[in-house]
């Protein structure tokens, strides 16, 4: 089940306000045949915790890409993230996630290939200088979400990634990641 990660939150945020036995326990919640039993721990409990939270998780997620791209990271001059696919990301959880790219002292920036294109960035044989980090799909399952995509380098240099990311002592933690494909 592969739909809009910000929107299922949010509908789980509200699920879970009206899933409240009498004793106050939690109950089940069932969507599309999937059982979801511990919404809390995935859900915020406000919206400015969502909007926190989802810089949060694009960030780790993304930051996880970077190890499984082995040698398309080396000399890198920047990093481009296309986050043309997060359609409900706000504008402070994108500055959330350039900002956590700031570690690497390149230049961070959001944008997609076809802008690079636009601006001269993508030399001989569809080449950067940088990386281009994409997002494809996200599911969130409970406590639990994967987040696949991709690391670009240049056509014949790019890998599919597969993070997955769990609430875990009260903080977001990158629990696996690994490469999909490669080019």
């Amino acid at each position: 089940m592969k739909i809009n990660l910000t929107l299922l939150v949010i509908v789980l945020a509200l699920l879970t306000a009206c899933a409240k036995n009498i004793d106050g326990e939690d109950t089940a919640i069932r969507t599309d045949n999937e059982i979801i039993t511990n919404v809390e721990t995935a859900v915020a409990s406000d919206d400015s915790a969502l909007e926190t939270d989802m810089g949060e998780i694009y960030g780790l997620a993304l930051d996880a890409f970077l190890p499984l791209g082995d040698g398309l990271t080396d000399n890198m001059k920047y990093i481009a993230i296309d986050m043309s696919n997060l359609k409900d990301l706000s504008e402070g959880d994108k500055e959330q996630v350039l900002r956590h790219f700031s570690k690497y002292d390149v230049n961070v920036m959001d944008i997609t290939l076809e802008q690079l294109e636009k601006e001269g960035q993508v030399k001989d044989a569809r080449s950067l200088e940088g990386i281009l980090l994409r997002v494809e799909n996200s599911e969130i399952l409970g406590n639990k979400i994967i987040i696949e995509g991709s690391l670009f380098k240049s056509a014949k240099g790019a890998i599919g990634t597969s993070v997955t990311l769990e609430f875990l002592d009260d903080k977001w933690q990158v629990t696996k990641a690994s490469d999909t494909w490669m080019s």
